[in-house]
């Protein structure tokens, strides 16, 4: 038989460092509501801005239709991804729980980089129609 690993006890660094990644799990899922609720505000005002404000002669209808359609789609994800994640769990159950929370974070991170995308993509093909027209 082996003899019993000895171990000494963890400092108050580790402690703290245990801590603070225990609530940064937690926080993921906020974290990632608060993006895209920004993301929200942010494609609607893109959308709005670009349909009231945009002179013709500043850029061309297709560049203009183009970046809408993408604010568009970036607001239909980040709408998408404020929504509650909702699935039937266990209240005593961790692995649920734990699945839940999961499934609920990659949802967001997905809807998130989709409309990071969008919205990239729209506000670069608007600098490019400005720039072109």
């Amino acid at each position: 038989m082996a003899d019993p690993i000895q171990s000494t006890p963890p400092s108050e660094e580790d402690l703290f460092y245990l801590r603070w990644g225990e609530e940064t799990i937690k926080k993921n899922i906020e974290n990632a509501h608060g993006v895209l609720t920004q993301f929200l505000t942010l494609n609607t005002t893109l959308m709005g801005g670009g349909i009231a404000f945009m002179k013709p002669e500043s850029i061309s209808a297709t560049w203009l239709g183009v970046s809408l359609f993408l604010f568009f789609w970036g607001l239909v994800f980040s709408f998408l991804g404020v929504l509650p994640h909702e699935t039937k769990v266990n209240p005593i159950s961790p692995t649920q729980i734990k699945e839940h929370k999961e499934l609920a974070l990659l949802k967001k991170r997905r809807l998130m980089w989709c409309c990071a995308v969008a919205t990239g993509g729209g506000l670069a093909t608007l600098a490019i129609g400005v720039i072109i027209t």
